[in-house]
């Protein structure tokens, strides 16, 4: 295995290789100077965006304009520094704060926890995931575009208009300090959380009047009529959703769950179908999809979803009486049913090399 230092020597040797096989004095000082004017662009770009020079695509790659929205960029989150010492030096507080301190709320907890490490009598880091970001109480936040979508982040809704500060290389934002103009959809998550949806819904209606795009808000205003068996209201804030950030999971979650309330099963199984396309680990595209061939008496149906389920470890509570109950329909007693249950989690396991698994259901398996 060829360690950074012996590829770069084996690199040298061969360049050097090339350029003794040549014989014309004018191509070989072509050559020599070849890599030197390679590292022009490069020497650019270090000089312009230090310090985050590390967050380089060469030119052939289309550079970082390119990249932004398709790569991970800024990866050791170092910009969260500039924007904590931003935070630090510009926050000022408006009246909505708790406990008289400012909390920052971020995806990156340890890194930005350390720049604050000598404020803690101001400032409170806490954890918030992007779009999740509206349920958390938080006074400003600093996120890089680590794990926002390509799509969001190419939407009308980026970046937020309550945007402060950003960090950018080569033009391109890779951190954001965000401060916040409203809590209202904090405390309608709390109402909601305590059942009252109503009084959630006049709170959320708020924060979107705040900003079209909240993506909490429109989610969470999705989800509220759903409980309220309103598919079609759902849909209205879905769609919303979907304008900023169409594959996103759970909204198309909601989405598949919608179609199933309104009586369209063909329509929900797609859209989970289309979830798993990309993330096979999403439970809730798993049970939609077993409930729709339950629903149908399809036994052969709900039995193939539930495989998956096994190649994807992704079992939930009631997982081994609804196999049974699918399997007792289909003939077997209770004892096979579970015999067919645990030789399939011994397959699932020894298709992945898990032989440790697999050993442990078959102790299962010499015990019925």
């Amino acid at each position: 295995m060829f360690t950074y230092p012996s590829i770069v020597v084996f690199a040298g040797l061969g360049f050097n290789y090339i350029i003794e096989l040549v014989s014309n004095r004018k191509a070989k000082i072509a050559l020599v100077a070849l890599p030197f004017v390679m590292m022009i662009l490069p020497l650019i770009h270090i000089v312009k965006n230090h310090p985050y020079e590390y967050v380089y695509f060469n030119e052939l790659a289309g550079g970082v304009d390119k990249a932004w929205g398709n790569s991970e960029l800024d990866y050791y989150y170092h910009s969260t520094r500039e924007a904590s010492e931003w935070i630090k030096e510009n926050a000022e507080k408006t009246g909505l704060e708790t406990d008289g301190k400012i909390r920052v709320a971020t995806w990156h907890v340890p890194s930005v926890k350390n720049y604050f490490r000598n404020d803690t009598n101001d400032f409170k880091v806490t954890f918030a995931r992007w779009y999740q970001k509206g349920n958390i109480d938080w006074d400003y936040a600093v996120f890089t575009i680590t794990g926002i979508s390509p799509e969001y982040l190419n939407s009308e809704a980026f970046p937020p208009k309550n945007t402060v500060y950003s960090v950018d290389v080569d033009g391109k934002p890779i951190c954001l300090v965000l401060k916040r103009t409203s809590k209202a959809d904090y405390y309608a998550s709390l109402l909601k959380n305590a059942g009252k949806l109503d009084s959630a819904i006049v709170l959320y209606n708020e924060a979107l009047n705040d900003n079209p795009f909240n993506e909490t808000a429109l989610l969470n205003m999705s989800e509220i009529y759903l409980q309220k068996t309103r598919p079609d209201s759902a849909m209205v804030y879905l769609n919303r959703y979907f304008e900023i950030d169409p594959l996103d999971d759970n909204a198309n979650y909601f989405l598949a769950y919608a179609n199933l309330m309104m009586n369209n099963p063909v329509e929900a199984a797609n859209v989970c179908e289309n979830i798993l396309k990309h993330n096979h680990k999403y439970m809730g595209a798993y049970t939609i999809l077993r409930d729709i061939y339950l629903r149908q008496n399809n036994l052969f149906g709900a039995e193939q979803v539930m495989l998956r389920m096994i190649d994807a470890a992704q079992i939930d509570d009631n997982f081994a009486q609804v196999w049974v109950a699918v399997n007792r329909a289909q003939g077997l007693d209770e004892r096979m049913a579970y015999v067919k249950l645990y030789k399939a989690f011994i397959e699932s396991a020894e298709k992945k090399g898990n032989d440790k698994e697999a050993d442990m259901y078959r102790e299962y398996l010499d015990q019925i």
